[in-house]
This record gives C-alpha cells, structure tokens and sequence, in this order.
C-alpha cells in the first residue's frame, strides 16, 4: 500500500517546485492565443475565407455552405492537418525531456529521499540522454498504440454499423450507439490495466543507468504482473482528485498533479524496493533478463 502520510508531505513541498513553471505556462496560456489569433485571421485572409458578421450570419447574405465551402476544402484541410501535426512533432520534443526529467526527480524524492530540483532537468545533459529518452517514450508510446488498436477497433466498426444503419434500421441506429458506448468504456478500462504493465519502465530506466529501453520495458512487464491490479486501484481513488482540480478552473491541478505524480513515484519506489536491493539486485536480475 501507499504510504499517504509521505506522499502528502512530498507533493506539498514538490508543489512549490512547480509553481515557477505553471507561472510559465499560464503566461504562454495568454500569449499564444494572441499570436495565433493574427496567424489565423492572415491564414484566412491569404485562403479567401471572408469572416462573416453577425448580421451577416443572421441574414440570407451568407449561408452555411457558401461559407464552409470556401473554408473547408482539401487544400485547407491539409494544410490544418500538416500544421497540427508539426505542432505535435514540437511539442513532444520539448515536452518529453522535461516530462521525464520531473518524474525522475518525483522517484528520486520518494526512492532516495532526494529532493534535488536538478534531476527534472537531468535529461539536458548530453545529446545522447535527450535522444534516449525520446526513444523510451516513442518505444513505449508504440506499445500503447498497439494495443488501443486492438482494443478501440471493435468499437468504432459498431459507430460504422451505426452510421449505415440510420436509414435501414432506425431500432439498430439507436441500439448500435449505445452498445458502442458501453464497448468505449469497457476498452478503455481493459486498455488501462493492460497498459498498467508498463508503468514500471520510466522508473527502472531511471533508477539503472544500464538499462536499455527494451529490457526496462521486459522488466516492467514481469514486475506489474500482479500489481496491475492494485495500480489501477491507485488510479481510481486519484480520478475523483484530478476532476475536482479541472472542475476548479485548473485552481486545484496546482495540488492534484503533484500529488498524482507523488502517488505514482512512491508505489514505484516500493514494488522497485520489494523486488531488488539496491543497485546490484537490479544488475543481476538484468543478468537473467540477458
């Protein structure tokens, strides 16, 4: 079980940690609106896509299809698509070693008993940890895919079926939803606690230096075998937390993530400690990994 009492006392100190970087973030919250408030207002003037008015909207100057028609073609829609899919290239590549660098700094807060605000940017030190890390997430994020295709494509052929019945079958058209829906919600449960295995595998990494990014990841999924199920117990008593902190206008994710990342830090740090002792149970046992 998670120690509560511990994790309380570290996400309340790790919280003023985060406040420097969230004042960041709500800054650019503000600026980048703005800026892309002028890009788009040129994006639309360079496509020929005129902004209707409100009175231009409320009388028969401009319709729905005129409007969308010239705004919504194939061209544009590639362009939205190639800019959306830049920006997803940027922010992971800005994102992922900071992201890993603060969950190393979690785990070495609650394995080590270390509070050093250095490790969340440990992953800038060299070129080589930066494309390190980059290649645990693809690597785990590839695995994750695998299996949200697995378990998400059933569901979607029921929408499909959904959509061709409507004119058909109106009984199957309301029946097929529904039971789409159920099928979203029993996938998602069931691709949380397989995914589960693989929480580990940030964490190893962390800890062993001479871990590859394959071999965490085998070592997580042998180590979560069992746990699987009481990490996603852990999950569930934090969800009610994290929607009280979005429901506050994100007022309370300023003590909901630290505490989130506290919880998952210190139940890694045990099932690490009940498994190995120190660094040289976890070489050996990559000795039997080989």
């Amino acid at each position: 079980m998670v120690n509560r009492s511990l994790v309380r006392k570290k996400s309340l100190f790790l919280t003023l940690g985060l406040l420097f970087p969230a004042a960041i973030l709500t800054m650019f919250s503000y600026v980048i609106p703005l800026v892309t408030d002028r890009f788009s207002s040129a994006y639309l003037t360079y496509v020929g896509a005129k902004q209707p008015t409100v009175d231009q909207m409320l009388s028969s100057d401009i319709t729905n299809e005129s409007f969308y028609g010239q705004f919504i073609t194939a061209d544009n829609l590639i362009k939205i698509g190639a800019a959306l899919a830049i920006l997803g290239v940027l922010t992971f590549l800005i994102s992922t070693p900071l992201n890993y660098g603060v969950l190393k700094w979690y785990f070495s807060a609650a394995f080590d008993r270390r509070q050093n605000i250095g490790y969340a940017f440990s992953p800038y030190a060299s070129i080589k940890q930066i494309f390190k890390t980059y290649w645990l997430y693809l690597y785990m994020g590839f695995r994750y895919a695998l299996w949200a295709i697995l378990l998400f494509t059933p569901p979607v052929g029921v929408f499909t079926a959904a959509y061709l019945a409507q004119e058909r079958s109106p009984a199957l058209s309301f029946l097929l939803p529904l039971l789409g829906l159920l099928m979203i919600i029993g996938s998602l449960i069931l691709f949380i606690f397989i995914t589960n295995k693989f929480f580990l595998a940030p964490y190893l990494y962390a800890k062993s230096g001479k871990l590859s990014v394959v071999k965490a990841v085998r070592l997580s999924t042998g180590l979560m075998q069992k746990e699987r199920g009481s990490l996603f117990l852990l999950q569930l008593s934090i969800l009610p937390l994290q929607i009280l902190g979005w429901l506050t206008v994100c007022a309370g994710v300023f003590f909901a993530m630290p505490y989130t990342r506290m919880c998952y830090a210190v139940f890694a740090s045990e099932k690490i400690k009940l498994e190995y002792d120190e660094e040289q149970q976890i070489e050996f046992k990559i000795e039997r990994i080989d």
